[in-house]
């Protein structure tokens, strides 16, 4: 089969492939889509939470160790001091805690004065009743060893804090009072705003109430989160790691439970009807210039195997001492002509080297191989353009000619004349004997026949040659 056509049917089954391939992506692209959006809404939870956590670890920590018995022991002896020396006392040493780690305020509640210390000093005596100061009284009650409070930092301008609230008892076990650590939501709020804004996303931290205490938007803080996650923080399953529900073309809103801080993370993101639109144009665009380098692969690598396959059949056609045909593609063109052609179209010449044996056993095999090859080479030259040479045995050759041969003895004298003539290096003269069948003298043979009498027309001319003493007959 031609390579053109095996292309062509190639490239046929290709571009139905495709147009299956095209149609399954077009009916899958949503499924895919939303195990896309699962994914990434996954990867937004874990990434957020990592954050929030990293944003608090080293606070709890630091304000676990307020609660040493430096600070116990002051607690203690709170009388021996007076209010100047208990302000600039405590106001050192949480300056210095807060300078050293970086928190944004420090703080220390006693429970038997009620006195509230910060970096500044003492600030003020707690009003239990007082709606600023409820916190303290709430978590006293809470049993709680730690607890998250935003709450506004009346120390420094009334600005938006975290606080870690750390359960401070004696060595008896006795409540003896409340101290941590306070931090802006600076850098938490800046990696939601860049979420944000590079996803597309609406992203908040709220209580359990639905009360909006992260934002990336400043504004939205102690607001009540939209009624859509409502829902799904009043019903929230924790036997789940979270809630997920995807709406319409790739819009999905997740809620996290952290209980560390007893507040949901809650993500939303809108529809992406063309980001899907763009992922389809992609995937036919990516399938297409597949298709194109497939067909363009398969046509080099079909060109390429072609050639490869007819560098291959050449060699295993080739005498390879001579370099002209040898006895396979003599067999295959015999066969061929059996097939397809009639023996009036062409003429045999079978050619053997006289005196072969002679030469090699006097002058050496170098001198006989000689024969061969200029033998070759010279019916090569007069014949390769009108048909093809063959060598068919040790020295023996022929020559199966396509075109009208005029004159069948001009044809001999021609051939032995130029094998005369050749220049030798180790023989003084080439002699070769010649048999010629032209296949319209003989319409009814076959051409098995043809060669056959061609063979004896050879011989007979062979025996003339050994008639004379001098040459050897080799025994054949």
């Amino acid at each position: 089969m031609k390579t053109r056509t095996v292309v062509i049917i190639v490239t046929v089954v290709i571009l139905i492939s495709f147009g299956v391939s095209t149609f399954s992506s077009i009916i899958s692209i949503s499924e895919l889509f939303e195990k896309n959006n699962s994914k990434e809404a996954q990867l937004f939870i874990e990434e957020l939470e990592s954050d929030i956590t990293d944003s608090f670890a080293d606070s709890v920590s630091i304000s676990k160790t307020i609660n040493n018995s430096f600070i116990r022991d002051f607690i203690n002896d709170r009388d021996d001091y007076t209010e100047e020396e208990a302000s600039a006392y405590v106001g050192r040493y949480l300056e210095e805690l807060k300078r050293q780690f970086g928190y944004d305020t420090a703080f220390l509640v006693i429970d038997c004065t009620h006195e509230y210390f910060t970096e500044y000093g003492r600030m003020k005596v707690l009003d239990l009743k007082g709606e600023d100061d409820i916190w303290y009284s709430n978590f006293e009650l809470s049993g709680k060893e730690m607890e998250l409070n935003v709450d506004n930092d009346q120390a420094n301008e009334n600005r938006i804090t975290v606080y870690n609230n750390i359960r401070m008892l004696d060595t008896n076990g006795r409540f003896i009072g409340v101290c941590g650590v306070g931090h802006t939501l600076k850098a938490l709020e800046g990696d939601i705003s860049i979420l944000e804004e590079k996803y597309d996303l609406t992203v908040v931290l709220t209580d359990k109430n639905g009360v909006i205490q992260v934002s990336g938007d400043n504004t939205r803080l102690g607001t009540d989160i939209d009624s859509l996650f409502k829902p799904y923080i009043d019903n929230y399953d924790y036997s789940q790691r979270y809630e997920y529900e995807l709406f319409g073309s790739g819009a999905y809103l997740v809620v996290k439970y952290i209980p560390e801080y007893d507040w949901y993370l809650c993500v939303e993101s809108p529809e992406k009807i063309d980001e899907m639109q763009t992922l389809i144009m992609k995937n036919l665009c990516a399938t297409l210039i597949a298709l194109i380098i497939m067909v363009i692969f398969v046509s080099v690598a079909m060109k390429y195997q072609e050639t490869e396959t007819m560098i291959f059949k050449a060699d295993s056609e080739t005498d390879a001492m001579t370099g002209i045909y040898n006895k396979r593609a003599f067999s295959e063109m015999i066969e061929e002509i059996k097939s397809h052609g009639t023996v009036a179209d062409i003429s045999i010449v079978v050619i053997d080297v006289n005196g072969l044996k002679q030469v090699n056993d006097e002058k050496g095999h170098a001198a006989g191989d000689e024969l061969i090859i200029k033998t070759a080479k010279t019916i090569h030259n007069l014949y390769g353009n009108h048909g093809r040479a063959f060598r068919i045995g040790g020295d023996e050759f022929a020559i199966i000619i396509t075109e009208p041969l005029d004159d069948v003895q001009e044809c001999i004298k021609q051939i032995r004349s130029k094998t005369g003539e050749c220049e030798l290096k180790y023989s003084d003269k080439l002699s070769v004997a010649i048999g010629v069948a032209r296949g319209e003298d003989y319409l009814d043979v076959s051409v098995e026949e043809l060669l056959e009498l061609a063979d004896k027309a050879m011989y007979s001319d062979k025996e003339e040659y050994y008639k004379d003493k001098r040459h050897e007959r080799r025994a054949r």
